[in-house]
């Protein structure tokens, strides 16, 4: 199965080496900082930068402790930690997927945002607080943390656009 993923990788590279490209015009280049200090003009987007930092910081932080307490708490190897962590990317990612139906089933992005931030909140409570003593009982938790940050994180970025929808 290796060799039939690196020969498909390579084919891929292959081809996409030989794909006609078009470009746009050359413009002026802007520097790192002053594309800062020009984003940070736009309105509330010094807010939005603030949001977007504490909640990814905050979060990869707590998802980093989740494999230090499923090692602790259940003497795991670190193979199994990477596949339980696997699988909580696995949970984000259909959070992802899952967030414009849940916009359209709740009505907003900010019902989104509370509700995955609320899901994010309960499921790292149970995971990292509670004393839980079976490994199994955690799924449900993580399943609730892994899809409310997968839904939450992208949620932030229409934040704006739903207030200035009313």
């Amino acid at each position: 199965p290796y060799f039939l993923m690196s020969g498909a990788c390579f084919v891929t590279a292959c081809l996409a080496a030989r794909m006609q490209i078009r470009r746009a015009p050359p413009r002026e280049s802007t520097g790192f900082f002053s594309s800062f200090q020009q984003a940070f003009r736009i309105p509330l987007m010094p807010v939005r930068f603030w949001v977007s930092f504490l909640w990814l910081g905050i979060c990869i932080g707590l998802a980093t402790l989740l494999a230090e307490t499923l090692r602790r708490r259940f003497g795991l190897s670190t193979g199994q930690v990477g596949i339980w962590t696997g699988c909580f990317g696995v949970a984000v990612l259909v959070g992802n997927s899952m967030m414009d139906r849940a916009r359209r089933v709740l009505g907003s992005h900010w019902r989104v945002l509370a509700c995955g931030a609320l899901a994010t909140i309960i499921g790292c409570a149970v995971v990292d607080v509670l004393p839980v003593t079976s490994l199994y009982l955690l799924i449900p938790a993580g399943i609730a943390w892994g899809i409310g940050y997968g839904m939450a994180g992208p949620a932030q970025g229409h934040q704006e656009t739903d207030s200035a929808r009313g």
